[in-house]
């Protein structure tokens, strides 16, 4: 089934991605207006910032109020589960913890092992389990934040230190791609 992504429509492409198809194909959609937002929540104020980021968009259900897992004294943090296609941002919250959390949803959703390897080796992120916490899945979903808001845009802690715009382009082109793709 075409996706469609900034107004570009692609029906098939192969599953692996080149490089030169991700950069023509993503500066070819740059102009274009956003992804129409998939994300639904407790509150409309998450769809509606969530519509203005510059990505595709997962399928998931984002609840007002912080993680129901994991509680740090009064405060509560961002979570997300994959499995259930939901997401848990606390009041407060910026947008960079929204996109990140959006960030674990899209991993999980749209890419394969092979994408992450080749992420990994991309964002130069550290070895070992891509799940594990400040592991290369954290890392991603910074990149993501930061593709989703603008380097430079943002303010943010997050797990993996500033990319250098080159860097995150290419990973927002991949990550738009795939986005398109799949």
């Amino acid at each position: 089934m075409p996706r469609t992504h900034r107004g570009c429509t692609v029906g098939s492409v192969p599953s692996r991605l080149l490089a030169a198809l991700a950069a023509a194909l993503a500066l070819a959609c740059l102009p274009a207006a956003t992804a129409d937002a998939r994300v639904t929540g407790d509150w409309g104020y998450y769809a509606a910032v969530s519509s203005r980021f510059d990505v595709p968009l997962p399928d998931v259900y984002v609840h007002r109020g912080g993680c129901p897992e994991y509680v740090y004294g009064d405060w509560r943090p961002p979570c997300s589960s994959p499995e259930t296609r939901e997401v848990w941002i606390p009041d407060g919250a910026g947008r960079f913890a929204l996109a990140h959390e959006l960030g674990h949803q899209f991993d999980e959703q749209y890419l394969t092992d092979p994408d992450r390897a080749w992420l990994r080796r991309l964002m130069r992120a550290p070895r070992g389990d891509w799940w594990r916490p400040s592991g290369a899945g954290e890392w991603f979903a910074d990149y993501y934040a930061d593709c989703a808001i603008g380097l430079g845009r943002t303010s943010r802690e997050g797990y993996a230190s500033r990319p250098s715009p080159l860097r995150l382009q290419r990973v927002c082109n991949a990550i738009a791609v795939w986005g398109l793709t799949r």
